[in-house]
Formats: structure tokens, sequence, C-alpha cells
């Protein structure tokens, strides 16, 4: 049991001097056999049914960490000491009366208890993590509901706020609740009659639920919505602040889902407060915040030395009868300067990229940005569409055509006026000559890939073969050798018309020339051509045949058997000669996991290059095996 500082109101200082109740044996869960608690093998020290003051150990190095209470009954615990990583459910019928503490024992993490739970006994519980050089700390969450009521209490105690405390659901709980260096989550209902925020500035009470007593905070912080997210915090009872913090994040202008508000049913007192306001956008000018929205009388005056993050930003708190309201006013640093420079010059092709331009803002707040041009130096300036960041990387498609032309930066901060910066001079030469590859030498009915590059529309000519000539990355098949030619359109088009040729042989007949099975193929190995490292998912990689096995280079075909090891997940492999293009059947299909093969005769390029490729068609990464037993000549 902890013994506390007088921190507390008198009701729970009286509860924390109760005797410690007596302890039982020790039952350390191991979850050797399953989840439930009723079988003594999943259980050091045997199954805990039955025994009236048992302590409950969930260590962090048990065999499973999903455990069941199946007793049907409520098990009394004088302490439950848990690790992280853990889900404790339960059956129906099953609950928790604990007559004790429950001791954070984790480095980290986080422990999920779907149980209900009744704290039991007429003493003072803690929910705690021990203090020390190497400090227990994470995460405790009880989403089975917290019942009890006076003369129980509870204290939610850390050391330097190391422990976490969540409250979900229903928690009839009504006894008094105390916070000392830890925090408590409420996103659900809490009954307490008190909840007291104490002393040190780790403690805190936060949440999006409601709390039926009242809330007294001395020293700590009050800060609605979770950890992650703004949301609206409601206290049914009056509100007594002292001293302490008072947080609110403005994320938008919503009360809950945009930005934090504590709601009171009761009176609300805050003088003497610290309002903390962390801004997460810019808020317009006159924009209106209501952060407590009261039904009962507020007194105390309102917050006092209030912190605003960004420290830029501006805002008046003001009050009502009930309220206290955050105004967003003109107001922060002036924007004193804008310049932008580069590293290099800014030239690039109509149809390319160039140099990179930053900017430099010399004060403002909330400040925005936008990049333009001018035509003539001095001019007006035509803004860049998208260009709204403190960089801005020169693309010539931005621009009418070639040509010089001057860019620029307006920088407008919130709530004054736009200033623009110097001039940078750049420059748009006419479009890049265009690309055609995919040249190639295939035997008589294959297919290889062509690809263009050079403008945003693309024709080939002849269509003979081709799969669509409009198309910039077509298929061709053609019967004989044929040479392709591409015309480029579209805007800022490169005016060239460059070609591929794709040679066309007979298909050759060949004899099986069988030879000792050898490996050609392991990515198991080490790096190299016909080695490691493993296939990345949607991976293709080709591998040289031709020079393993003793394969004659002037093979056409290889006799194979394909293997996939250790795959990552469910899919294929298509394995095909390098210059064509992707067959439709596959090589060997498999799932997640499996060690599976599959004969193939795997044809070789009929350019003579004995390139083989093979694609990982999956969602996750694998090796693959290659065992040659013959080849075609």
């Amino acid at each position: 049991m902890l013994f506390l500082r007088s921190w507390a109101p008198s009701a729970v200082a009286i509860a924390l001097l109760a005797a410690p109740p007596a302890r039982g044996e020790v039952h350390t869960w191991t979850g050797a056999n399953s989840s439930l608690w009723s079988d003594p093998g999943n259980w050091a020290g045997g199954s805990p049914a039955g025994d009236a003051n048992a302590v409950l150990v969930f260590p962090a190095d048990a065999v499973r960490r999903d455990s069941t209470d199946d007793l049907g009954v409520a098990t009394y615990a004088s302490r439950i000491d848990v690790a992280g990583g853990y889900t404790l459910t339960a059956a129906p019928g099953s609950s928790l009366a604990l007559t004790g503490d429950v001791r954070w024992i984790g480095m980290g993490g986080s422990s999920s208890v779907s149980i209900p739970v009744t704290l039991h006994g007429g003493v003072a519980h803690s929910f705690y993590a021990p203090g020390g050089l190497s400090s227990p700390w994470g995460t405790l969450v009880l989403d089975g509901g917290l019942g009890g009521s006076a003369p129980d209490s509870l204290v939610v105690q850390g050391d330097g706020g190391s422990l976490t405390v969540v409250l979900h659901g229903t928690n009839p709980f009504s006894g008094s609740v105390g916070i000392v260096q830890a925090e408590l989550e409420v996103n659900g209902t809490l009954a307490a009659s008190e909840v007291a925020v104490a002393l040190d500035a780790s403690a805190e009470l936060r949440g999006t639920g409601s709390l039926a007593g009242n809330v007294t905070v001395a020293g700590g912080r009050l800060r609605p919505g979770t950890e992650s997210a703004p949301g609206i915090l409601s206290l049914d009872g009056d509100l007594s602040m002292t001293s302490g913090r008072f947080s609110v994040r403005l994320d938008g202008t919503t009360a809950g889902a945009g930005h934090d508000q504590l709601r009171v049913g009761g009176s609300s007192g805050v003088g003497g407060t610290q309002l903390e306001v962390v801004a997460g956008f810019v808020p317009a000018i006159g924009a209106v915040f209501t952060i407590v929205d009261g039904t009962g009388p507020l007194s105390g005056g309102g917050f006092a030395s209030p912190v605003y993050t960004p420290s830029c930003l501006a805002f008046e708190v003001g009050t009502t009868a009930t309220s206290v309201l955050l105004t967003r006013v003109a107001g922060g640093p002036p924007l004193t300067s804008v310049t932008i420079s580069s590293a290099g010059v800014l030239t690039t092709y109509c149809n390319g990229t160039g140099g990179t331009a930053t900017v430099t803002d010399g004060g403002g707040c909330g400040n925005a940005h936008q990049w333009g041009f001018r035509t003539v130096s001095g001019g007006a300036i035509t803004d860049v569409a998208g260009a709204t960041g403190p960089s801005y990387t020169v693309r010539g498609p931005d621009y009418p055509g070639p040509g010089t032309y001057f860019l620029v930066e307006t920088t407008t901060p919130s709530g004054n006026a736009p200033t623009t910066s110097n001039e940078l001079t750049v420059t748009v030469l006419p479009a890049a000559p265009g690309v055609a590859t995919g040249s190639t030498t295939i035997c008589a009915g294959q297919e290889a890939p062509l690809y263009a590059t050079g403008g945003q529309a693309c024709s080939w000519s002849p269509a003979t073969g081709l799969s669509d000539p409009g198309s910039c990355d077509p298929v061709a098949s053609p019967a004989s050798t044929t040479t392709y030619t591409v015309t480029f359109s579209g805007a800022c088009p490169a005016q060239n018309q460059p070609s591929a040729t794709v040679t066309v042989v007979p298909q050759p007949s060949a004899r099986l020339y069988a030879i000792a099975p050898c490996r050609a193929v392991d990515t198991r190995l080490p790096p190299g051509p016909l080695e490691g490292p493993a296939l990345a998912a949607w991976e293709s990689r080709p591998f040289p045949l031709t020079s393993a096995c003793g394969i004659s280079p002037a093979a056409t075909a290889v006799a194979a058997n394909v293997t996939v090891v250790q795959p990552g997940a469910s899919g294929d492999l298509r394995v095909f000669p390098a210059n064509v293009a992707l067959p439709l059947a596959s090589a060997v299909a498999f799932r997640a996991g499996d060690v599976r093969a599959g004969n193939a005769v795997i044809g070789l390029p009929c350019d003579g290059s004995g390139l083989v490729r093979v694609l990982n068609e999956s969602a996750g990464s694998t090796h693959v095996v290659v065992d040659v037993v013959g080849y075609f000549e």
C-alpha cells in the first residue's frame, strides 16, 4: 500500500491510512496450456479459484498474454501485478473483486482489462507504477467497468507521469479518486464523488467522457480530449482549479472534432491557473473558441499567464457569466522580408524539370506561400498551380512555352498583407529529344514491348503488329523484321521521331541435350548475377542462364525445375525470355510460407543474350531456386 503526501481532500486522505488487506497465495500466469484461468496448468501456483486473497501476477515472460477469467464467479484478489502486452477478458458471470492494489510491472507497452473490476474492502486502492532508477511505465486500459463505493477510494500514481490509466465504458465506482505523478484518461463515464489532480506537474486528467462528481486541480494538468486527438470532457459537478494548467488544442473550429472543450455542469473556479493553447492550424482573425462551456457560475476571473504554441499567434481570453472564450486577434511579429534563392541556374526543357528555389521569410506568423512568374521583369504575376510550399522545383509545363521568365514567391502572413520576393531568372528551352527503346531480336510468334518518352501522347507507324499504335508503351508482334517510328503530341512535345526495330528470326529447330542436374539460380546465396538477394515484392530480375551449368551459348531453351522458398505472401512466378512481353501463364503458384516447385521449359531470347527474366507477382519477398536438367540447341 502506498502512503502519499497530504495532497488530497480529507475523504481521500483518511482512506489512505486504512490497513492493507491480507495477502493470499501468489498465482503467476504462464499460459502454458491455454488462455483459461480455470486450468491450473496455466499458473505457477495453481488456479486462483477459491483463494479469497489471491495475488495475481501477469509477467512479461508468459508464454501467452491473452488470458480469460472463466471462473464464473467473483475472484477476490489482494493485488494484481501486470506487465505490458496483455489482454485480460472475462467469460459470462466472471469478475474481479479487488481488495488491494494494481501494480504495473512492465517497461512500456499497454495492457487491457475487459474484466468487470469492483474495488472492495473499505480501503484505499492504488493503481501504481513503483518508482526507482528503472521505473516501470506503460498504459493500463480498463474497459470492463470499474465499480465500488465509499469508503473505498482510488489513487492513480506513477513516478513522474510513468503510468497512464484509461477508463472506457460505464464505471460506477463512486468513491473518491486521486491522481499523483500519473495520468488518468476517462473516455466513458465515471461516477466518482471527487477527482483530485494533485501537486506535481506530471499529474494529468484528460479524456472525452463524463465525470459525475467534483474535480479539483491543485498543481497538475486538466486537458480535454485524448492523447492523440481533441475532444470534449464533461463534468457534472463543480470545478475548482487553484493552480496547475488547463490545456487545449485548436485543430479546427468545431468543439470536439476540431478543438478541445471542457463542459461543466456545476460552478467553475479557474483563477490562478495557467492556460496552454496549442494551435494545429492558423485560425482566422476573429475566430472564437469556447474552451470552457459552463452551466453554473464562473469565478476566479479567467485563466492566468496564457502560453500559445506557436508563440507568434495572438489570442484574447474572455469570459461570460459561465464560460471561457478564446478569440483569435491580429498580432504577432511583422513580416519584414521575403527572399528566394537557388543553388544553381534554373533552366529546364519545356517538357522536363530544372533546379529548385527556396524561400526565406523574415518574421510573420502562419505564413502562406504561393510561387508564380512574370513574363517581363516587374510585370504581372501568374501563379503556378499547386506551388504553395517553402520550395519549388521548376517544371517546364508550368510555363506557356520556351522563353525567359522571372520567378517570384508571395508570402501572406495570417491576418496581414502579402509581400512578394525578389526575382530569379528561369530559362525554358524547347523540348528535349524524344527517345524510343525496345529494339530487340525475337523469334517468330513472340512479342516484344516498345517504350517511348517525349510527349503526352504517342503515335507509332506502321501500326502492323502493334497492340495499340496510340500508346507510348505498345507490345509489338510483327511477322517480319519491322522498324517502328513514333511521333509525339500534346503540350510541348519532342520534335524528333525516334524509332525502334524488332528483328524477327525463324523459330529454331532444336534437340534436347541432357545434363547432370545443376543449380543455376539460388537467391539464398550472397548477392551475385545468379544469386541473392531475394526477389522483392513485384520485382522483375534478369538472370544470365547461359553463363551457368555448361549451358551452350547457342541454346534456345532450358529444361528446369523452378522452386519458390520462404514467400512472404501468396502469388506466382512468371519466368520468360528477358526481351519479350510478359506472358499470361505462370511457372509456379504459391501461398505465403510455402515451398513450391514446378517443372518448366524456359525459352531463351532469340537475340543470344541468354537472359531469363523472373517476375515475383506477390506482395511479399521470396527466394527463387532454378535447377537445370538440360538445354535445347
